[in-house]
């Protein structure tokens, strides 16, 4: 893990650092999707205002995080939810190219304004997605050891970082 390594490499002192900074990113990418969920929340039920929506989506995020009982059907249920996330991705680029057409004419698309650092921005923010390698390697660490060859090949294998990396790409 990042810990380890980085116990190797800087000392105790170092690798807190290093596991206090992996630990406020994978909280920085949680209250992002959490803010995500509310928006989406609060624009599908417009009666529900987004300081309401983000209340909801931590009382329920905050069980399933304590409760093991829950995370184990929430680990049934992701083996179910990936499998249609991806029908539904295809779906959508079907509906999508069925009523406006296949034409390759996005990839040309550029800004009205061309930034002040052009392509730098959008490596940086693509690139960003990079610490999710390091922090992947942490949380594959505390999985079950009946559950490694899986999270090996699928959670944490290509299809991840086919979707991670490519898609995002």
């Amino acid at each position: 893990s990042a810990e380890l390594i980085s116990e190797r490499i800087l000392g105790t002192r170092g690798a807190t650092l290093i596991a206090l900074f992996l630990a406020l990113t994978g909280l920085y990418y949680g209250v992002f999707e959490g803010s995500i969920l509310a928006l989406v929340l609060s624009k599908v039920f417009p009666s529900i205002s987004y300081t309401v929506a983000c209340i909801l989506v931590v009382a329920t995020a905050i069980p399933f995080l304590w409760s093991g009982k829950i995370l184990n059907k929430i680990e049934f249920a992701n083996f179910i939810l990936l499998p249609m996330y991806i029908l539904g991705i295809g779906a959508l680029l079907f509906f999508a190219g069925s009523k406006y057409g296949w034409s390759g004419k996005w990839l040309d698309l550029g800004p009205a304004h061309a930034a002040p650092f052009g392509w730098w921005n959008c490596f940086v923010a693509y690139m960003g997605v990079w610490v999710v390698l390091v922090i992947t390697a942490d949380f594959a660490r505390f999985a079950r050891k009946e559950d490694a060859d899986f999270h090996a090949f699928v959670t944490f294998g290509a299809p991840f970082y086919l979707m991670t990396f490519l898609v995002n790409g």
